[in-house]
Parts: structure tokens; sequence; C-alpha cells
């Protein structure tokens, strides 16, 4: 019997941490894709202004934090391989402004039966 470890990934939607409706034409913009594995693309095209791109976790601690200048286009890859099943936040804050993604990592067990 073999064991095979699974890590499932699911990008769990979009919400916004602010009263106000209207977003910068750039917070809009910002994407947070799934790649291979346990690693995510963080797209901010169109950065005018200095941003802030954190990751949190569910109680809202502060697990990375880096501070992006302006350029035409931000874009990153962040290997989340390290952290434990659970649900975390990859939040931009533009002018003043967050938006938040979240996503969770659950680890499942398949098992597998062979004759040899």
């Amino acid at each position: 019997m073999k064991k095979l470890a699974i890590a499932l990934v699911l990008l769990l939607g979009v919400s916004t941490s602010f009263a106000n409706d209207t977003l910068p034409s750039v917070a809009k913009k910002v994407e947070v894709k799934v790649l291979d594995g346990l690693k995510f693309k963080v797209v901010i095209p169109e950065l005018t202004e200095k941003a802030t791109v954190m990751i949190k976790n569910n109680v809202g601690e502060v697990l990375y934090k880096e501070y992006v200048g302006e350029s035409t286009v931000f874009s990153k890859v962040y290997n989340l391989a390290g952290f434990p099943d659970g649900e975390y936040a990859f939040e931009v804050k533009v002018d003043g402004k967050v938006v938040s993604k979240e996503v969770k990592i659950n680890t499942t067990v398949n098992r597998v039966a062979s004759v040899n």
C-alpha cells in the first residue's frame, strides 16, 4: 500500500477590505494566478505608484511583506510549499486601498493498491 500526498490549492475568491466601492484602476486589475504545486503568481499591471504585497494567515498575521515601487508591470511568483495547511490571503495595498485574494491549502492522502 502506498500513500501519496497531494496538495490541493483552491482559489476561494476575491474580497475587498474597505467600505468604498471605488478602487483605483490599478487595484481592480490585480491578479493572483495558481501555478503548479503551491506556487502563485501576483500580477499588478500599470503600477503608477508604490504598493505593498502581503501574505497573511487566517488570523491576520503578516507572514510576508514586500514593498513594490512604480513599474509598468509587477509580476512575481510566490512559493507557499513551506506553509502548513490552512487559509491565507494575498493582500495588495495601493493608494490606501486593499485588494485581498484568499487561498486555501489542503493536503489529502490517496490510497493505492497494487499487485506484484
